[in-house]
């Protein structure tokens, strides 16, 4: 298993590559935690208010 691991390391970031280059521009990118995380510190400090 741990081999193919290895092998999957190797070729993922052609397959990640190709697949950028063939998706049409109406399809966004998908979601990934840097992007989550960056879009949750840009969004503005909402207080809680409590009653």
């Amino acid at each position: 298993m741990l081999e193919q691991l290895d092998e999957l390391g190797e070729v993922l970031p052609t397959l990640r590559a190709e697949f950028a280059a063939r998706r049409p521009e109406n399809v966004p990118d998908a979601p990934t935690h840097a992007a989550r995380v960056a879009a949750k510190l840009a969004e503005p400090a909402v207080e809680e208010v409590t009653a």
